[in-house]
């Protein structure tokens, strides 16, 4: 891995082909854009709102909701990668500056295992997710019944069979495009969020041994404009206190700065979407439940139900688990400065160190919205099952 941004390269490339990572460079891929978000987001979730025209029973509706509902959070996620394609390659261009990249074996162990994390998470999610779209498709092929895999009303008749298929062609389509992006945004986040659990543990092991060995250079990097800036203030400090490690505190203390401002861009960017995500989650995945458990006959329905549902408790799980992650490791960065060969500092060293100690012990929360913050953990992670649950529960207990 030469690149931090390699992680992404893959959900770069699926926003690319599908018509919504639109740079306004090319103008025949702007209007390539615009065609897919008509025909494949707007037009798609009309056709599903309509749907509810035309249903009156709780199982119809349920199985409504559960699609529409995120595909309309879909919406939102599609609109903040249009508005913040610049703002997102400037995340790039951060996890690939000198700055961020290793500087030792232990250093690289660390940043290799965060993006093999996040690789694997995302295949994980496309597997599910794709998984639970092909028994969505071949439902109604194995049944024979000649009716469409998404709930939706569509203004021609599907009797005629070059209607019937052609339509169900354009919903396979559309629901593999909904798959494919939401598994590219969600990567885009945990993966953000992953990059800023492996830079702190970075971080704690040059705060360990500080002090014990000089921190290492990599000779066959080049340095960036941004690099030699820090490595020139940091020398110029520690020529003025002279105290070399003076300088390599300095340096960690930069390091932080750099990987805090990258945290909160990262919210900012996304935590919008995010936040309806979470409020639409405890709903859609009590439909899904509700689905599971009224479902009678076909099994073949059971399996897709409930592949649809991992799916969707996994792409809650990743982003409470990579948040999880980033708090978790900055918690820990005060007792790593402990660990460091303190007694050899000078007093302006040790008094830098610190306030850097005092700074670092505040720990690093991930949230989502604005008005209502939501923490990403592993107990928001279970307050939203329980409350999925609850819903499940009093939904059954509506049923006469």
């Amino acid at each position: 891995m030469e690149k931090l941004s390699e992680t992404f390269v893959i959900c770069k490339k699926v926003f690319k082909y599908l018509g919504f990572w639109d740079d306004k460079t090319n103008r025949s891929y702007t209007l390539y854009s615009y065609a897919m978000w008509f025909t494949f987001i707007y037009l798609f979730d009309v056709f599903q709102l309509m749907f509810f025209t035309t249903v009156t029973d709780m199982y119809s509706i349920s199985e409504g909701l559960s699609i529409i509902v995120c595909e309309l959070v879909l919406i939102q996620k599609l609109m903040t990668i249009k508005r913040c394609i610049p703002r997102i390659e400037e995340l790039f261009s951060i996890l690939d500056s000198v700055q961020f990249r290793p500087k030792s074996t232990d250093e690289w162990k660390v940043v290799e295992s965060v993006h093999n994390r996040a690789m694997g998470m995302s295949r994980f999610l496309y597997y599910c997710i794709f998984t639970a779209v092909l028994l969505y498709v071949l439902i109604p092929i194995a049944n024979h019944s000649g009716e469409l895999f998404s709930p939706a009303w569509y203004p021609w008749d599907l009797t005629s069979p070059i209607k019937y298929y052609a339509t169900f062609i354009y919903q396979a389509i559309g629901i593999y495009i909904c798959a494919a992006t939401v598994v590219a945004y969600d990567s885009f986040v945990f993966g953000f969020l992953l990059h800023t659990h492996g830079q702190i543990e970075r971080l704690s092991i040059r705060l360990e041994k500080l002090g014990y060995e000089s921190l290492a250079v990599d000779p066959s990097v080049k340095p960036d404009k941004g690099m030699i800036e820090i490595e020139k203030y940091s020398e110029n400090l520690a020529a003025r206190k002279g105290s070399v490690y003076y300088g390599e505190v300095v340096r960690c203390v930069l390091l932080h700065k750099k990987i805090l401002d990258f945290v909160e861009e990262v919210q900012r960017i996304f935590r919008s979407a995010i936040f309806n995500q979470f409020v639409v989650s405890a709903m859609v995945i009590c439909m899904s439940l509700y689905q599971l458990v009224t479902i009678t006959g076909n099994p073949l329905m059971h399996v897709s139900r409930m592949t649809y549902t991992v799916a969707l408790v996994s792409e809650l799980f990743v982003y409470c688990y990579a948040g999880n992650e980033v708090r978790h490791s900055s918690k820990k960065l005060s007792y790593q400065a402990f660990k460091s060969d303190f007694l050899k500092f000078d007093k302006s060293t040790s008094v830098v160190l610190q306030i850097f100690m005092i700074k670092s012990y505040r720990e690093i929360i991930v949230q989502a919205g604005n008005v209502i913050p939501v923490t990403l953990s592993l107990e928001t992670f279970a307050a939203i099952i329980r409350l999925s649950y609850s819903f499940l529960a009093l939904l059954q207990s509506m049923q006469p």
